[in-house]
């Protein structure tokens, strides 16, 4: 899908859903600027990689989940 002519929507939905995904996680890192920086990055990798490979984006997510647990004590 197009808008525009040839600008593809995909990266415009990548990054909406990505800032929604680091939206949601703000209650998670209480304010913390950087980590929402570092959610909405991750989440526009999840969500790329997801859009053709659905079970690897859930998992990657499960993953990152453990690292930020493990490393945050």
């Amino acid at each position: 899908m197009t808008i525009h002519g040839n600008l593809s929507i995909r990266p415009i939905v990548f990054f909406v859903v990505a800032l929604l995904f680091a939206i949601a996680h703000k209650f998670a890192y209480t304010n913390n600027f950087g980590a929402l920086i570092l959610i909405f990055l991750t989440g526009i990798f999840m969500h790329s990689i997801g859009f053709y490979f659905p079970s690897a984006s859930i998992i990657f997510h499960y993953l990152f989940n453990i690292i930020v647990e493990v490393r945050g004590g």
